[in-house]
């Protein structure tokens, strides 16, 4: 648009839209949350537990791995 701004009630504008904050902030947690069940059932299955625990067997494996690659000792 380089500078050039439409009047509000221009055909043209409609076409300028594009998504809302809240519709990027959606599609965000949305790609997060599917890619953590999707990860956590798959550990589920491995390990052959129920999902919960697999959640928070993952979580806990998670966080110790960060402490080593840390250097910190649990």
């Amino acid at each position: 648009m380089l500078g050039y701004k439409f009047p509000e009630n221009s055909p043209q504008m409609k076409h300028l839209m594009g998504a809302k904050e809240i519709d990027i902030v959606y599609s965000g947690l949305e790609e997060i949350m599917n890619t953590a069940t999707e990860e956590n059932w798959k550990y589920a299955v491995k390990k052959n537990i129920s999902l919960r625990d697999a959640c928070l067997s993952n979580a806990l494996s998670k966080l110790a791995k960060r402490f080593e690659q840390s250097g910190m000792m649990i």
